[in-house]
């Protein structure tokens, strides 16, 4: 005799709410029942954000932690483009403040050439902005820089 999930939860004195549950599905979601419980169907989602990260989807993680890296090399932004500073200090403040915020969770991306090539051109716009290299005005390779 096959259980519900709602009734082995009760059996072990776990409370559902339904309202608060999604599921995702992986597989033939087109021809999967709708669970319900208690009268309540759960909601099946595509992707959804779990400890920060995408689930399913690489690409919208990828496109959330370079907007949050920007974010943070915003806050920095005096210190890493200040001439005062040494440029090897501020790299140090770089990788040790923005490339964490850029690579949480990476290891469960899949990185496609795309992605790879989003990611080396985000990090060498970092590189410029923080060596003061204008690309309208300095013609710069990337091996140069």
């Amino acid at each position: 005799m096959k259980r519900s999930y709602s009734e082995n939860a009760k059996k072990v004195r776990l409370l559902i709410n339904a309202e608060k549950q999604t599921v995702q599905m992986i597989f033939n979601t087109e021809k999967s029942d709708p669970l319900v419980h208690d009268g309540h169907q759960i909601s099946m989602v595509e992707d959804f954000k779990y400890l920060g990260s995408y689930i399913r989807s690489s690409e919208k993680d990828i496109e959330m932690r370079i907007g949050l890296t920007w974010a943070a090399f915003e806050k920095l932004r005096h210190i890493l483009t200040s001439s005062k500073i040494d440029l090897k200090l501020r790299m140090r403040i770089f990788n040790a403040a923005c490339i964490p915020v850029l690579l949480y969770g990476c290891e469960s991306w899949t990185i496609t050439e795309t992605s790879s090539d989003t990611l080396n051109c985000l990090v060498r716009t970092f590189y410029r902005i923080i060596c003061g290299v204008k690309q309208s005005e300095t013609h710069m390779t990337n091996e140069e820089l």
